[in-house]
């Protein structure tokens, strides 16, 4: 399946998780060099960009993942989209009848890991 393929998959606007065959994939896409890291992260924005909560949180989730998981090359490439990031720390909208806010506050806090993940990594390296 190709990158393009398993982001939209792993990013659909359903409330389900994303499969974990999709992260493993795309962590192993992330193995197969700095470009590759590039074309991944050039996937993830536009998504991470859209208002759609569900789709924004699935984005979150393997960004978070790939920066954990990942070549340090992604995390890297990541960096030049860190505003964007943080400015998912205070996405809001429309109250889900059932569920609340719940899905916000996902958000909210998933963007919050990721930049602290981000930034672990980034000091990590520094004091190697």
């Amino acid at each position: 399946m190709s990158d393009r393929n398993l982001v939209s998959k792993g990013t659909s606007s359903d409330d389900t998780p994303t499969p974990g065959f999709v992260l493993k994939e795309l962590v192993n896409s992330t193995w197969a060099g700095p470009q590759k890291c590039k074309e991944l992260v050039g996937l993830l924005v536009p998504r991470l960009k859209k208002s759609d909560p569900n789709i924004k949180l699935k984005t979150l989730k393997i960004i978070n993942y790939l920066i954990v998981n990942g070549r340090v090359d992604f995390q890297k490439e990541m960096s030049a989209y860190h505003q964007l990031v943080k400015d998912c720390q205070t996405f809001t909208g429309p109250l889900d009848p059932l569920k609340g806010d719940a899905v916000y506050v996902a958000i909210q806090s998933t963007a919050k890991e990721t930049i602290d993940r981000s930034e672990e990594r980034r000091v990590g390296k520094e004091c190697r």
